[in-house]
């Protein structure tokens, strides 16, 4: 069976005034009283980025007291000096320019991170282990959440930071953080109610809150004088569970704030209508139309622990109108948000459908116990800002659909306020003085009804708004989808047309030559080009490689790979330093000087023993040689079209059996993972290539590849096209 929660007992003291009193003079002040004002609550943002910084920002400072540390020192000062006061902490994970990422920093925190690896001003940072900790991070498919949890975070939340999303995120960090949030929820195993009463009577505090709650006669017992034992005989499993949803609802005012002390009302004002209402509907289970009046509006309750100006804002806003400024700023609505914090509570579906359909425009079918929330709502709604005459003759016309005459819903209108005030003396929760259902019609005056009426045309033109906004989104999201068709199209095409200007084949074998090229671009086209050829008594082998990719570059290495193919063809006497002065000077002129172009060219005579090496900028050689070492070979020059003046680099090399040499660009060697790995950049490919003695040419390439590829997390986007050649002297 389900183990209930053992909520304590709240501190605050019952009012001492008479139920019956209230619509006295302490109503008469509550309708005057000014309203309640909150304070934002504080959220640190741990990002190295301006420009995310300055989008999260943007998205959440109506909402909370946003600061920002752009690195670790900064995140430490603050927590050191205000960590406890903290609402969240929004941790970015790598952290450029800083000792510690935000892995570390939550380690920190969380007291686990060792001695030896703080730094001197990360000393006074204390111990945070209740602070809630939010990765927010671009690389989700490099860490899972599991592994964030299991250094101390909460949760994850991809970029940009989304305000619903993390919101709700704290709502139910907020739920979960409370005492006995944490106890394992069980589902029924036996019917047996002597379990029950174990579990109601294990923890003093918790039977306390439970005989106080069960003797305000909202739920199914007669007689509220009974002990434990009797009480939950009269309950039966599914009332005890009803009873324990709404301790489960009463516990976030544990903590209060201005916004949960007008919240509160809200929440007991639906448990108490809706226990009314049951007395002229027969055929909805009592106990779980109550558990429902207390769910309905207490997903206000759960922001208003971290959001409490957000949730006031909703709360002093007329019941039809909270859901639709909820969407209006991209919130979640609060049916949705305290059934998403009510996932281990065993809510049955009747109850589920109820909250998230009290404030559908039209009553809802199929569930007797929706019908049932539907009408409370609307009846709740004329205790509370608003059309009081429009929102009267509503709750009527609501009333009528449950077969509640009006003599009926008159009584029952009235004995609103005293209920709410008896459940929270009873109780003992911190409830302001209840206006009455008298008092309530002698307030709405003709200028109070108009100034409603004024705000209900501003409720429509929003909802009309929020509907063109709807209608934009879905048209912008059709354009977007049009242009990445249209996109992914043209990049198809030029992939196409740039896969033209590679050799057909990958491997070539002349004159005691084998040559095998491999190249992968970053986007669905790239600017590396590479090129073979056997032409006028020499073989010539060149890797090139465009700065940046996609389809610029693309578009910039077709041209070149043209006028080297031209120049090769139609001007064979050219000297290979000629032949890449003409490149560089075409290039000048192409690129007008956005792009420029390294370049690593072989030429290897057939009647010459030695190979030619022409360096533009481009990285190093690696040279494996017979003997099974591998020798990195290095010659000064500048890339093409990068200065007026090309200077170009010359080495040469033996040309003995069993020499393998391997050409690539900087895609291979320079990105963020190879670069925190033991052996860094070129040094990891000079093991690769050694790896690779006695292999052929397509399984050395294969092997290489596969072992860069190891070092990027899977599912890692690659940054950077990646080219290779391999030349093998042979016998």
């Amino acid at each position: 069976m389900k183990k209930l929660h053992k909520w304590s007992v709240s501190k605050s003291t019952p009012d001492a005034s008479d139920p019956a009193s209230v619509a006295g003079a302490g109503a008469r002040r509550a309708l005057a009283a000014p309203l309640p004002q909150t304070e934002r609550q504080r959220i640190l943002y741990v990002e190295d980025v301006p420009e995310n910084w300055e989008v999260t920002e943007l998205v959440l400072k109506r909402r909370f007291a946003m600061q920002w540390a752009k690195n670790d020192q900064e995140a430490c000062a603050i927590l050191a000096e205000s960590g406890k006061e903290l609402a969240a902490v929004l941790m970015d994970i790598e952290l450029k320019g800083s000792h510690m990422d935000g892995i570390e920093l939550t380690k920190l925190a969380r007291g686990t991170l060792p001695e030896a690896r703080k730094p001197k001003y990360a000393k006074a940072v204390p111990l945070l282990d209740k602070l809630p900790i939010i990765f927010v991070t671009g690389y989700g498919a490099r860490y899972s959440e599991d592994e964030l949890k299991a250094v101390g975070g909460d949760l994850m939340l991809p970029k940009p930071v989304n305000f619903a999303a993390l919101s709700t995120a704290l709502s139910n960090l907020a739920v979960k953080r409370k005492p006995g949030a944490a106890a394992e929820p069980a589902r029924h195993d036996t019917a047996e109610l002597n379990e029950q009463k174990q579990l109601v009577k294990g923890d003093k505090l918790f039977e306390n809150r439970f005989r106080a709650l069960t003797a305000s006669r909202l739920f199914s017992v007669t007689d509220v004088t009974k002990d434990p034992d009797a009480v939950i005989e009269e309950l039966g499993i599914d009332g005890v569970e009803a009873v324990t949803m709404a301790l489960s609802v009463l516990d976030l005012v544990k903590e209060t704030n201005p916004a949960v002390e007008y919240l509160l009302p809200l929440v007991l004002r639906r448990a108490v209508t809706a226990s009314l209402v049951c007395n002229w509907v027969r055929d909805v289970d009592l106990n779980f139309a109550v558990a429902a009046g207390f769910l309905m509006d207490a997903g206000l309750l759960a922001r208003a622990m971290h959001d409490p100006t957000g949730a006031l804002e909703i709360g002093l806003s007329p019941s039809k109108s909270r859901p639709i400024r909820e969407r209006a700023a991209n919130e979640v609505e609060h049916g949705v948000r305290v059934m998403e914090l009510a996932t281990d509570w065993d809510v049955p579906h009747g109850v589920v459908e109820a909250v998230l359909h009290h404030h559908d425009d039209e009553p809802p079918g199929g569930e007797p116990l929706a019908l049932v929330a539907w009408v409370v709502e609307r009846i709740a709604a004329m205790f509370e800002p608003g059309d009081v005459e429009q929102t009267r003759q509503a709750a009527f016309k609501a009333c009528d659909l449950l077969g509640i005459a009006r003599d009926g819903a008159e009584q029952l209108f009235t004995a609103i306020p005293e209920g709410v005030a008896r459940v929270a003396k009873t109780c003992g929760l911190p409830v302001p003085p209840q206006v009455t259902y008298r008092e309530l019609m002698g307030h709405g005056n003709v200028t109070l009804t108009n100034l409603a009426r004024s705000y209900d045309d501003l409720q429509n033109t929003l909802q009309a708004i929020i509907q063109e906004k709807l209608a934009m989104t879905q048209l912008v999201e059709a354009g977007k989808k049009s242009l990445e068709a249209a996109y992914k199209k043209d990049m198809a095409l030029i992939a196409a047309v740039q896969e033209m200007f590679q050799p057909k084949h990958k491997t070539m074998r002349a004159e005691g030559l084998v040559i095998h090229g491999f190249c992968r671009a970053a986007d669905e086209c790239g600017g590396d080009w590479w090129w073979f050829d056997d032409h006028q008594g020499s073989v010539r082998v060149a890797v090139g490689d465009v700065s940046g990719h996609g389809p610029g570059p693309a578009m910039v290495t077709a041209a070149t790979e043209s006028v080297y193919r031209i120049l090769r063809r139609m001007m064979p006497e050219l000297s290979v330093e000629e032949q890449l002065k003409e490149m560089h000077d075409e290039l000048l002129v192409t690129a007008q000087g956005h792009y420029h172009m390294t370049m690593s060219l072989l030429d290897m005579p057939h009647d010459e023993s030695v190979i030619h090496w022409w360096n533009g900028g481009a990285p190093m050689l690696l040279v494996l040689d017979p003997d099974r070492r591998v020798q990195g070979r290095a010659v000064r020059g500048t890339p093409l079209a990068l200065a007026p003046e090309l200077q170009i680099g010359h080495l040469e090399i033996p040309k003995l059996p069993g020499t393998r040499i391997f050409m690539f660009t900087d895609g291979l060697y320079e990105f963020e993972a190879i670069r925190k790995t033991k052996a860094t950049g070129i040094r990891a490919l000079r093991a690769f290539l050694l790896e690779t003695a006695g292999m052929g040419i397509e399984d050395a390439a294969k092997h290489i590849m596969d072992q860069v590829d190891r070092l990027r997390p899977e599912d890692t986007p690659q940054e950077d096209d990646m080219t290779m050649l391999l030349v093998d002297v042979v016998e």
